[in-house]
């Protein structure tokens, strides 16, 4: 490989690197990026015709960003849980879950129906996603926010609503 070539891909990483760190800074410092993506996802749910919930608990609490929502083939409601990426939910999601609970993540258009989300996937397609919005390239907004979704045991969803559209342009 020769010398130009070697400081092409390193100026091109270089960009790319200071780009995604620019996103990464000015998304964290929104501060009300939080409450944003809670009424998105609030949005989101009764434009598909499912029926919100109270939250149980109190606005000054850690959980007060969830989103319970009732699904017609359901007894009890679902959950809607935004997190960051980068956080660890699982702790959450225990306290959350009742015994035969169903849990599955959601990040712009993958879908993991596992115990733990694959953080290192997340922030692969983070990069992609951003780096792709850098270029002008990405049909989605780069965020740091995942959904987890719990649904109640027994609940057999009929037809799941497109969550991907959450980070849509």
């Amino acid at each position: 490989m020769s010398a130009v070539s070697v400081r092409l891909v390193l100026l091109v990483t270089l960009v790319v690197s200071l780009t995604i760190r620019h996103q990464a800074i000015s998304a964290s410092a929104e501060p009300s990026l939080d409450s944003t993506f809670q009424s998105v996802v609030q949005k989101f749910v009764r434009a598909n015709q499912l029926t919100m919930v109270r939250n149980p608990y109190k606005p000054d609490s850690l959980l007060a960003s969830l989103t319970y929502f009732q699904r017609k083939e359901c007894d009890q409601p679902s959950i809607a849980m935004p997190f960051r990426w980068n956080l660890e939910p699982m702790a959450i999601l225990r306290e959350l879950k009742k015994t035969g609970d169903t849990h599955e993540f959601w990040y712009f258009d993958q879908h993991w129906q596992q115990e733990r989300l694959p953080r290192s996937a997340a922030f692969v397609w983070w990069l992609w996603y951003s780096a792709a919005d850098a270029l002008g390239q990405s049909d989605f907004y780069p965020s740091n926010y995942v959904l987890a979704i719990v649904n109640p045991k027994g609940c057999l969803v009929s037809a799941e609503p497109d969550w991907k559209q959450l980070w849509r342009k």
